[in-house]
């Protein structure tokens, strides 16, 4: 997984693969004192490109934590919102 661009002025996007057979999972973005931002829910195999609005998620400049849950691991990348 990974964001792109990072840092985001704005409109980013989250590209993430869920591991091999699995078809769902849980895509979270968390502030660094670890409150939760953003939570939805994905889906499908293969890569995928979540496009995303850093204003209306209500994301103000800073670093966050993003996290992908699927089959009982959790993957964990940094974004930093400008």
């Amino acid at each position: 997984g990974a964001v792109n661009p990072n840092p985001v002025n704005n409109i980013g996007h989250w590209l993430i693969r869920l591991p091999q057979g699995v078809t769902d999972g849980r895509l979270s973005v968390h502030s660094m004192q670890g409150k939760l931002m953003h939570e939805e829910k994905v889906y499908g195999a293969g890569w995928q490109d979540i496009v995303f609005s850093a204003e209306k998620l209500g994301l103000k400049s800073g670093m966050y934590l993003i996290q992908l849950e699927a089959a009982g691991t959790i993957k964990t990348h940094r974004m930093l919102v400008r």
